[in-house]
């Protein structure tokens, strides 16, 4: 269900295959920290996605 939400609902495999293939060509989805992320910019990928967390941050 989280995929329709954030994709939209497909009726066939081809859409399927479409939308995959674009995350496969048109992003990086990857950490900041490696080297990948620098390729990434220097070759204009026109979508970039990065998740992290703060390992210092203090929960009181």
């Amino acid at each position: 269900m989280i995929d329709q939400m954030l994709l939209g609902e497909f009726s066939t495999d081809a859409d399927w295959r479409e939308a995959l293939e674009e995350y496969d060509t048109g992003w990086y989805i990857g950490v900041e920290r490696e080297h990948d992320w620098t390729t990434a910019i220097l070759n204009q990928t026109p979508n970039m996605f990065s998740m992290g967390h703060n390992t210092q941050q203090v929960r009181k």
